[in-house]
């Protein structure tokens, strides 16, 4: 249903108020219903059917993703609705939403002056090459003479930018995009991680999903082989489905998850040197869950520090530019006063 939520932190109040709710002393059932009657329009009527699928046996979190919630996060409170602290998990959950929402906010503060900026570079360069350097270029000609060379380059380079080529990269890039969407799974990861700067967020992305999937399990007693096949069973991520197959077979194997862990590329290398200390400590669920927490202020924190790094770094690149500009404008006047 669309229009229920305006945005991340509107599902993350959501998630919140309900938290807050049990933590008060209600049940699920009459927090949902006391929702129910705080609410209005759509937003009711969708909390009415996700009672109604609760009384009939429906998992609560399978009803967000029509409130466009993201899967990842459904697939953590899947698991701490079935077998974890449910309150601590919308609580949590609520907090991962609202940093997303900041973030979310933080970028659009970021990008909108270069935005602005780079929409004026691009009126500002069509008029240039459109219109002012074929008018040197023709009276230069007429004249026996060159244009300046940083006029020439200008408008060698704008050659590379006619519609045709634009349209072409576009479709090359759609076409790419959904080659990509078709490989397995698996494929688009070990992909990805050959790519600079994105294998690392990838590595700490699959390792926080991964071990946020884990802990609430084992905290509650599960075995971990009964953790890896419940993931099997239920996560709603397929790589973490396909990947909990492999490690519960090398368990069967006799591996220690420990080794399984250092051979697979796609987490992070203190991911097995967590699971060897909380092993020791014999509480492996906390230390993963401790971990997967830290994970996610990292995440933020890097996230964050790159984009405040990318808007200077734009804004010299956007300065550099209309400096080549004005240069390539100028030199062609500087040049015929010098000849008169």
């Amino acid at each position: 249903m669309n229009g229920l939520f305006k945005n991340d932190s509107s599902r993350s109040e959501f998630l919140f108020q309900l938290s807050s709710l049990l933590n008060e002393g209600y049940s699920f059932s009459e927090a949902i219903q006391l929702y129910i009657e705080f609410s209005e329009g759509k937003k009711k009527i969708w909390v009415l059917s996700i009672y109604e699928e609760l009384l009939e046996g429906e998992p609560f979190a399978e009803q967000l993703l029509s409130g466009g919630f993201p899967k990842e996060l459904i697939s953590y409170l899947l698991f701490v609705e079935k077998y974890g602290d449910f309150q601590h998990g919308l609580l949590q959950a609520s907090i991962i939403l609202n940093k997303r929402d900041e973030l979310r906010k933080k970028v659009r503060k970021v990008l909108h002056y270069p935005s602005f900026l780079l929409l004026g570079l691009l009126i500002m360069s069509s008029v240039l090459i459109e219109g002012v350097l074929p008018q040197f270029e023709h009276f230069f000609t007429s004249m026996g003479q060159d244009l300046p060379w940083i006029s020439r380059g200008m408008l060698t380079a704008a050659t590379w930018f006619q519609w045709p080529i634009i349209f072409g990269l576009f479709l090359f890039t759609l076409v790419g995009g959904i080659w990509f969407k078709r490989k397995p799974v698996f494929e688009q990861i070990h992909f990805l991680l050959k790519v600079p700067l994105i294998n690392t967020y990838m590595k700490h992305l699959l390792t926080y999903y991964f071990t946020s999937q884990l802990a609430p399990l084992l905290k509650n007693g599960f075995s971990l082989y009964d953790t890896l096949k419940v993931i099997e069973k239920d996560s709603l991520l397929t790589f973490f489905q396909n990947d909990a197959q492999d490690l519960s077979f090398g368990l069967q194997s006799g591996e220690p998850l420990v080794e399984l862990i250092k051979l697979r590329p796609f987490y992070l290398p203190q991911l097995s040197s967590i699971i060897a200390l909380g092993e020791r400590k014999g509480n492996l669920g906390t230390e993963l869950e401790r971990f997967s927490n830290y994970l996610f202020l990292q995440m933020y924190e890097k996230t964050y520090r790159y984009i405040q790094f990318f808007q200077p770094l734009f804004l010299c690149l956007i300065g550099v530019f209309i400096l080549v500009l004005f240069l390539s404008m100028m030199m062609p006047i500087f040049t015929i006063l010098d000849g008169w």
